[in-house]
């Protein structure tokens, strides 16, 4: 019988308490989720890569942070330079508790204890210091060492240790001296200096120690050592590859919770043990397990699932009989020696990449550049290399190597030369090709280099040709292309699936509907020539969804008369049912299918925008003569990330290709036009646009577009979007935009959000939603008037036509050239163009909503966008999976009789929904008013006069409201709603009931709900039976 703990005792710091069952019965432990698919031993196996894997990180960290710590783990004491014991807080409750475990640290070592064991210390307390001086004579005897190891005692976290205990510890310890060599390690953080322990203890404390410092090396830099020394350090593989996600969680921990060493190595200590700790296939991350191990039954699980993964890579031929065939074997441990191989030599590529762009970068401010904003530390520089971002900056880089002079593009390609001659073997094999095309260019400099030697431009010819090829080479380092992989990946999906039960005749090519909903999509993307509106793409895909349902069917039917049945006769009656219940379900079936149709493509839809292949419409202008629409397309990331107008200044993942589309309503056709001697390296990045006819042809355009263009050399998070307005002319029907000029000026434009032009194409007004670009203020002006309209001309420049204004956004101008500008604030001011292009406020439409864009109709009424809700409008831009309601406004001159009170002009806000409120409330409060006169002397019930009402108010007669138009399942919603008031209806007639009404009227009320209910049910239902 085991004792009973005593669970108050201070100086136990652990208790066992052995599991005692009521019954004799064993309890099986629940297998882990892998286990089926394991190896035998295979979790030996992975202890002993993850212990490979983990010493040859940490002896890594060691060299790479530069320290000369000894190894806590090593439990050699006789090549230990000196032996350690840790007291941390919780063993530190009492001086007791506190020797002990102190004495423990040491002492508690099974080798050693075989030396010491029979001698006269073990009949000593755990606490007191003659067991650790016999065992230190043990050692000392026992290996006979010409220099001692010290005896090293590191108190964690020393100043939240009582200072009563600690007094006592030293004084205890300092009876031992010189017999027992202690050194006590002091872990402060506070500076320093010895302030604390003056303050907190006593002379007589101090006396007996021999103080020295030590400063322990911490902070962000320590950390960008050990990751440069290791993970990115050409000279070391290691073999666990840590991910963005690691480093991510790591650089916040540090940088949040613990700046120390002791903290980076726990969190890398931890990833490597959940690499290691479940998954089977991680034990192959340095050898492969022998074939003999592999063919044994119980591996047959783990070579199956190893076996998909390879031959769904392309990695690994189909083969049968894997598991007795031994040619079979020796291909798959071939494959996975080769797969293997690959991962380390993409790993090692990434490594010489980012080594390459950090030395280019930092020679590139030695030489006075202002670079990249990496700053000092380059851990995000690291991330964003793991993630694969590191796009606009080796452009960059590329672009400023384009400027660099003859001396210092020899200075360039030394440093470079000199950086892959010092890569090992490895490292340097895979790379010769690129060091060919570095000596190359250095045979191309001319012997004699000065500053004014580029006479004939062969130094320009040279800086730019290398510049390209940087970028080219880092970019297949860094960022390898995965939009290749992505589209493969779409048409062909049998290739990318498990092949492993298919048949002999399935690997034929598939037909269109046999594919994933998204790569059906996607064929239909393709066939329409990349341009196409929704309508037409749903309907196609429709079609083909169609086709897959047919076919599914007639496989199920082939299947089903395949199989065995017993023949049954069944009479009329029964095949009358049968035809009954099918025709009642067809119904419900197709209306089902529908809907799932709607969903498929939806979801299909949002993966191929997921994917980046759907372009987001900024904003559209109508050609009113012809009536094309002029669509300003963007992506849809692109939005999320870069949209200075909502404070989104993540232009690394913009999308700096946006282009203009044309769409004609008549036939459905959409047209992208292309640029043409539009040649800027920064892109184009769509928000405002204005089409204007040609004052001078009529057949001609003038297209305005604002450009948010990436800062050059500069952080957009810190100043901003350097915008600009481009000037494009084209003709009615063409596939082009012909580039004219383009308008800049910093202090003019700042941020605008729309623009009109004029017909001239040299002049143009534009609205700014803010002052200023970035900063707190900014922020604030959504309150303050602060914000400006434009105006620019291309022989007098660019300045300020109106200011003061409150958070303008869009802009239209009418035919008599009075401005109209929409504001964020909810109200619309009507401006007069003055004789020097200023504008002049007079009058404003106040709303109760956030307006947008802003469109003028032939009749002289403005169309405005608003948004109802504008916390649900601003989250829409960080998360657009969040809906935010939106709404059409109509404003126009106010010839109603509420104009003689001053109103002058009218706000439609009319909605279908709206109309539907407004006709059932109106015909509730109506009934209520007459409803005694109509049923008391007309005798008309509610239901009759709803019906009628519901006549005259639909398409019928007055066509106010359509309940067809509600969508697809106008039906289905009509029903529902129906049965909801019928239901109100009859729990309104049992409550006016009186008390005893059922007792007393217990046989009228059996009759009309059995016989007369049952009959309607059949008469109403006669025509599903």
């Amino acid at each position: 019988m085991l004792a009973t703990p005593n669970l108050d005792d201070p100086n136990q710091i652990s208790f066992c308490i052995p599991f005692a069952p009521d019954n004799e019965e064993e309890i099986p432990f629940s297998p882990h989720v892998h286990q089926k698919h394991d190896i035998p031993e295979g979790e030996k196996l992975r202890i002993e890569a993850y212990t490979t894997a983990w010493r040859k990180c940490l002896d890594r960290i060691k060299i790479a942070a530069s320290t000369d710590a000894f190894d806590l783990d090593d439990a050699n004491e006789t090549s230990a330079t000196a032996l350690t014991s840790h007291l941390y807080l919780n063993d530190c409750i009492s001086l007791a508790s506190a020797m002990k475990n102190l004495i423990a640290g040491f002492v508690d070592r099974p080798h050693i204890l075989e030396k010491v064991r029979g001698r006269s210390a073990v009949s000593l307390v755990s606490y007191d210091m003659d067991m650790l001086l016999v065992w230190y004579t043990a050692i000392r005897d026992a290996y006979a060492r010409e220099h001692q190891p010290k005896l090293v005692i590191i108190l964690h976290d020393f100043e939240q240790l009582d200072p009563l205990i600690v007094q006592d510890i030293f004084t205890i310890s300092s009876l031992y001296i010189p017999r027992l060599p202690l050194v006590f390690i002091l872990s402060l953080s506070s500076p320093a200096y010895l302030s604390f322990l003056h303050s907190t203890y006593p002379k007589a404390t101090l006396a007996l120690l021999r103080l020295s410092t030590y400063a322990v090396p911490s902070g962000e830099k320590v950390l960008e050592k050990v990751l440069l020394g290791t993970f990115f350090d050409i000279e070391f593989e290691p073999d666990l590859i840590i991910g963005p996600s690691v480093l991510i969680y790591l650089t916040d921990y540090y940088n949040r919770h613990n700046l120390s060493l002791d903290a980076a190595l726990s969190i890398l200590h931890l990833a490597h043990m959940k690499h290691f700790s479940g998954e089977p296939l991680t034990l192959l991350v340095r050898s492969t397990p022998a074939s003999d191990i592999l063919a044994q039954q119980s591996s047959f699980s783990f070579v199956e699932k190893l076996t998909a993964l390879l031959q769904s890579s392309q990695l690994l031929p189909t083969a049968s009989n894997l598991e007795s065939s031994k040619q079979s074997m020796s291909s798959l441990i071939s494959a996975i020696d080769d797969a293997r191989t690959a991962v380390y030599s993409r790993a090692r590529r990434l490594r010489v990449g980012f080594g390459i762009a950090k030395l280019v970068h930092d020679f590139m401010i030695g030489q006075g550049y202002k670079g990249l904003g990496w700053g000092d530390l380059n851990i995000d520089v690291m991330i964003l290399a793991l993630q694969g971002g590191l796009g606009p900056d080796i452009k960059y880089l590329g672009v400023m190597v384009k400027k660099l002079r003859a001396t210092q593009l020899a200075a360039l390609f030394s440093e470079m030369h000199s950086y892959f001659s010092s890569l090992p073997w490895d490292g340097r094999s895979g790379e010769e090709e690129a060091r060919t095309n570095l000596v190359m260019n250095i045979n191309a400099l001319p012997p004699q280099q000065t500053e004014d030697n580029d006479v004939t431009g062969a130094i320009s010819q040279i800086a730019a040709k290398f510049g390209d090829w940087l970028v080219n080479y880092l970019k297949r380092l860094i960022n390898p292309s995965l939009r290749a992989t992505i589209i493969a990946g779409l048409l062909q999906p049998h290739d990318f699936a498990d092949t492993r039960h298919r048949r002999d005749d399935d690997q034929a090519e598939l037909s269109l509907w046999e594919l994933p909903d998204a790569s059906i999509l996607f064929h239909r993307y393709l066939n329409s020539g990349k341009m196409l509106n929704l309508y037409d793409w749903f309907l196609s895909f429709q079609l083909e969804l169609e086709t897959q349902r047919k076919n599914l069917k007639e496989r199920a039917a082939v299947k089903a008369r395949s199989l065995p049945s017993s023949p049954r006769k069944r009479g009329e009656k029964d095949k009358a049912k049968a035809r009954a219940r099918e025709e009642h379900e067809k119904e419900e079936v197709i209306e089902k299918w529908h809907m799932e149709l709607q969903a498929r493509f939806m979801q299909a839809m949002q993966d191929l925008d997921y994917l980046g292949f759907i372009k987001h419409t900024g904003q559209i202008v109508l050609h009113q003569p012809t009536g094309l629409l002029y669509l300003a397309c963007s992506t849809h990331s692109s939005r999320t990330a870069w949209t200075p107008a909502a404070d989104l200044f993540d232009s690394e993942h913009a999308s700096f290709d946006d282009y203009v589309a044309t769409y004609d309503p008549s036939s459905g056709r959409v047209t992208r036009l292309k640029f043409v001697h539009f040649e800027s390296e920064r892109g184009f990045s769509a928000h405002g646009m204005d089409v204007v006819q040609s004052s001078s042809n009529s057949e001609e355009l003038f297209v305005y577009l604002i450009n948010h263009r990436a800062p050059l050399n500069q952080s957009a998070h810190e100043v901003g979007a350097d915008t600009s307005v481009e000037v494009f002319k084209t003709v009615v029907g063409s596939d082009t935009l012909t580039y004219i000029r383009t308008f800049e000026d910093p202090q003019v434009i700042i941020c605008p959000n729309d623009v009109i032009g004029y017909p001239d194409g040299q002049s143009f007004y534009f609205t700014n939603d803010h002052s200023i670009r970035v900063g707190l203020f900014r922020a604030l002006e959504l309150f303050r008037s602060v914000s400006s309209v434009g105006y620019c001309n291309a022989q007098t420049g660019c300045k300020p036509a109106i200011t003061k204004m409150q958070s303008t956004n869009g802009i239209a101008r009418a035919e008599n050239d009075t401005i109209y500008v929409t504001s964020l604030s909810g109200s619309i001011s009507f401006l007069e163009r003055q004789s020097d292009n200023t504008l002049v406020v007079t009058d404003t439409v106040s709303t109760d909503r956030v307006l947008d864009n802003v469109s003028i109709d032939l009749e002289g009424a403005l169309w405005v966008a608003g948004f109802p809700n504008v916390f649900a409008w601003l989250k829409h831009f960080s998360n657009p999976t969040t809906l935010a309601a939106s709404s059409g406004l109509r404003i126009s001159i106010n010839t109603g009789e509420s104009s003689f009170y001053g109103e002058k002009h009218k706000v439609d806000k009319v909605t279908t929904p709206g109309l539907a409120y407004i006709c059932l409330g109106g015909f509730v409060v109506a009934f209520s008013m007459f409803s005694l006169l109509v049923k008391e002397k007309f005798y008309i019930n509610e239901v009759v006069l709803g019906t009628a009402f519901g006549i005259l108010m639909g398409p019928h007669v007055a066509d106010i409201f359509d309940p067809r138009s509600w969508g697809p399942d106008s039906t289905f919603i009509t029903r529902e709603v129906t049965r909801i008031v019928l239901a109100t209806g009859l729990f309104a007639i049992g409550v006016e009931l009186p008390k005893s009404y059922m007792a007393k009227h217990a046989k009228s009320l059996l009759v009309m709900v059995v016989p007369t209910m049952a009959i309607g049910w059949v008469i109403v239902a006669g025509d599903h039976l």
